[in-house]
C-alpha cells in the first residue's frame, strides 16, 4: 500500500505585545494535540512543562528575540495591525521540536482583521536574521488582494510604509527590468512617472519570461529607489517588486 506523506503543521501565534501569555498559549496547544499524537502513551501533565519550558528558554525569552521585537516596535507598527511570535511546534517530519531543533531565528507575522470576516487574516511573514540583524520578507500579500478583502488605502498605505521600516529599505536606487507594453513605456516617459503596482525584476532573464509579443511588449529598465518597492518574490535567482506608490523618472 502506497501512502502519501503529509506534513503537518502545530502552530502558536503569540502576540509580541503579551509574550507573557506564551505559557499558557504553549501548553494549550499541545493539550490538543497530545493526546491524538504518537506521544499519547506520555502524561501529557508531566511532559508539557517540560516542553513549554524548552520554547521559552531556546527561543521565546532569548536576546535574539528580544532583539527583534524592539526592532518591530521601533518600526511603528499601525494600531490595526497585531504583530504575532510564530512558533512551529513540528519538524518537517511531524516530530515534537525538542532540544537542538529549537532555532533561534524567530519568525513573526502582522495580522488584521478584514471587513469581509471576523477571521484576522496574515500580511506576510517575516524572519529575523541574528547575523544581519535584519528582517526578510517571504510572503508579503499583494495590493489587489488587499482590496478585494476590502481594506482601506490608508490601512494598505499604513502596512507597507511599516513594511519599508521594518526591512530598513533605502533610498539607493536599483536597476530593475520591466516587460511592458510599449504604449505603456510611452505613456510613462510622456507623464514623466512610472505607475502605482508596476511591475519589475532585478533580471534581464525574468523580465524576458513576461515577455509578450503579442501585446507589443518591450523590455526596458528603470532605476527606482529601493523604498518605492514592494518585493513581491525572491525565487528562481530574481528578486520581483511592484511599485509602491507613482515613482519619479530621473
Amino acid at each position: 500500500m502506497n501512502y502519501t506523506y503529509k506534513h503537518e503543521y502545530l502552530t502558536v501565534n503569540i502576540p509580541v505585545d503579551y509574550l507573557e501569555d506564551a505559557p499558557s498559549l504553549l501548553s494549550t496547544k499541545l493539550h490538543e494535540w497530545w493526546n491524538t499524537s504518537y506521544l499519547s502513551d506520555l502524561d501529557p501533565n508531566e511532559n508539557i512543562p517540560f516542553v513549554t519550558e524548552q520554547w521559552l528558554t531556546k527561543h521565546i525569552n532569548t536576546e535574539i528575540t528580544k532583539e527583534a521585537i524592539q526592532k518591530i516596535k521601533d518600526a511603528n507598527p499601525p494600531t490595526n495591525i497585531t504583530i504575532k511570535l510564530v512558533i512551529e511546534l513540528l519538524t518537517s517530519d511531524n516530530f515534537l521540536k525538542l532540544e537542538d531543533e529549537i532555532d533561534n531565528v524567530p519568525m513573526f507575522r502582522p495580522y488584521i482583521t478584514t471587513p469581509l470576516s471576523d477571521i484576522e487574516f496574515s500580511l506576510d511573514t517575516y524572519i529575523y536574521n541574528p547575523n544581519t540583524k535584519k528582517f526578510e520578507s517571504l510572503e508579503i500579500i499583494d495590493q489587489e488582494t488587499l482590496i478585494e478583502e476590502r481594506l482601506s488605502p490608508e490601512i494598505i498605505n499604513e502596512f507597507y510604509s511599516f513594511h519599508q521600516r521594518l526591512l530598513q529599505a533605502t533610498s539607493k536606487k536599483l536597476k530593475l527590468y520591466t516587460a511592458q507594453p510599449e504604449e505603456r513605456i510611452d505613456k510613462w516617459n510622456k507623464q514623466g512617472f512610472i505607475d502605482k503596482n508596476s511591475y519589475f525584476t532585478d533580471s534581464l532573464q525574468r523580465a524576458e519570461y513576461y515577455f509578450n509579443p503579442e501585446e507589443n511588449d518591450i523590455i526596458v529598465f528603470y532605476r527606482i529607489p529601493e523604498n518605492q518597492l514592494i518585493m513581491t518574490s525572491d525565487a528562481f535567482s530574481a528578486k520581483e517588486y511592484v511599485t509602491l506608490n507613482n515613482v519619479v523618472i530621473e
